[in-house]
């Protein structure tokens, strides 16, 4: 599936109730296998941590209440971290 692609299925998603790493996770759901799933989230999460300080809603947001946009653009975020480790695979 194409970035562009990626990114509106995990705003979609997002948008229709799931959680943010649900609707990460949902764009990617077809491209990788349970094994991959792990080791990609394991670095993804590992790099997520270094630019925001976190991979929780608590810690990411620092105690602040959840907001849609704020929000959404983490699931963004996230969606061109994955983007960019699949790429790496290639």
């Amino acid at each position: 599936m194409a970035l562009q692609d990626n990114l509106r299925k995990s705003g979609e998603t997002y948008r229709a109730g799931y959680t943010c790493s649900q609707a990460v996770f949902c764009a990617f759901a077809k491209e990788m296998n349970r094994e991959e799933v792990f080791e990609k989230v394991k670095k993804a999460s590992e790099i997520f941590q270094k630019e925001y300080g976190g991979i929780t809603c608590k810690e990411i947001l620092r105690g602040e209440c959840p907001k849609q946009f704020g929000c959404g653009m983490k699931v963004k975020d996230a969606i061109l971290i994955i983007s960019q480790i699949l790429e790496e695979r290639k």
